[in-house]
């Protein structure tokens, strides 16, 4: 059977997501094999926004390489559940999160370098950009490089109920808010099961 060059490279590609997702499970049974007791904790993520009744106490939701703040435009979103898990070939500690139920696929974590959009996708896509590291402080607030403030929620449309969440660490108005509706917002871990 004759099988065209070009299906043989969609083949690959679309096998990557599995192979990573494969990978993990077989680390994680490693470590619980040996006892480590150092097994990620997964979590979901809540955006805490006093000023906005609209986005406090929302869950966050991930859509087409993007995480927004849960409203009734975005019901249909998958729910942020992930992890902190050590980076690829790194020192830093990266997030990842389910990005599908069925396959039950995972993605990294990070911030656009150019949008500063707060995004998901694969590794070599997150290699390129702000990926870690990423933790939680006491008070289970999310912070990347140390730093839990900078987090907005900028509605993507007028009216349009999508919260798109975006870092400007510095908030050096790198992301242009003057003309925009947004609002700050805290990210809060919340343990699962």
């Amino acid at each position: 059977m004759f099988v065209p060059l070009e299906m043989i490279g969609l083949l690959v590609v679309n096998s990557i997501p599995t192979t990573v997702g494969v990978t993990q499970a077989l680390r994680f049974k490693d470590r619980q094999a040996s006892g480590d007791d150092a097994d990620p904790v997964r979590f979901t993520v809540v955006a805490l926004c006093e000023e906005n009744e609209e986005l406090n106490k929302k869950q966050i939701v991930l859509q087409d390489h993007k995480l927004y703040v849960k409203t009734p435009a975005t019901q249909d979103y998958h729910a942020f559940s992930g992890y902190f898990l050590p980076y690829p070939k790194s020192e830093e500690t990266g997030l990842v999160s389910t990005i599908s139920k069925d396959p039950p696929l995972l993605n990294w974590i990070y911030i656009d370098k150019k949008t500063k959009e707060l995004k998901y996708g694969t590794g070599s896509e997150s290699r390129e950009n702000e990926h870690g590291t990423w933790s939680s402080d006491d008070e289970e607030e999310i912070m990347i490089n140390s730093d839990k403030e900078g987090w907005v929620a900028i509605e993507e449309q007028e009216g349009g109920g999508k919260w798109a969440l975006y870092h400007d660490a510095e908030q050096d108005d790198d992301l242009d808010l003057e003309e925009k509706n947004y609002f700050s917002v805290e990210l809060l871990r919340i343990p699962i099961g």
